[in-house]
């Protein structure tokens, strides 16, 4: 049984495929992991967010271990990286709660929350855990794509006049 995937990884294998993830469906995300973290502010990056794969958004994060204003500022880290995944088209208000916060700039993890119900109303949770859930089923079929690393340096050119024993049989 799968676990699902994280977000980074969603963002990443969709990347790979030149795929986009809806803005709704982002802000929609945000939206759930600014409530898990209602119950205790934590500090989290996309790959503490998981998706399962019935589209339901768990978050993966010590609770209390931040007050809430960093906590409204980590899902603002993370809604700028899901509007990244989805390209353009992204309305202006969410691309203002990403670099002002909620209420311009009275960072809390409330307001942060009605400010992303209300880019998103009317809100169908039940449509967007399914878009969630067939979007995770779908790019899980592929293996994950290699992060980006340094490109490998090329490797000495062996003189011709070196042979080993195996080139000589042939």
């Amino acid at each position: 049984m799968s676990l699902g995937m994280d977000l980074a990884s969603l963002a990443r294998r969709l990347d790979a495929r030149g795929g986009r993830l809806p803005f709704e469906i982002g802000a929609y995300v945000a939206l759930e992991v600014c409530e898990r973290l209602l119950e205790g502010p934590a500090m989290l990056d996309a790959e503490d967010v998981r998706v399962a794969p019935d589209g339901v958004v768990s978050v993966y994060a010590l609770p209390g271990s931040a007050d809430g204003a960093s906590a409204a500022r980590s899902v603002a880290a993370i809604l700028a990286q899901l509007l990244v995944a989805a390209g353009g088209n992204v309305p202006p208000a969410l691309l203002r709660l990403v670099d002002e916060g909620p209420s311009g700039g009275q960072w809390s993890l409330p307001r942060l929350r009605d400010e992303l119900e209300a880019t998103l109303v009317p809100l169908n949770r039940s449509a967007a855990r399914r878009v969630l859930a067939r979007m995770v089923r779908d790019l899980s079929k592929d293996p994950e794509p290699a992060r980006r690393a340094a490109p490998p340096t090329p490797a000495a050119p062996v003189p011709a006049a070196q042979e080993d024993s195996r080139t000589k049989k042939l």
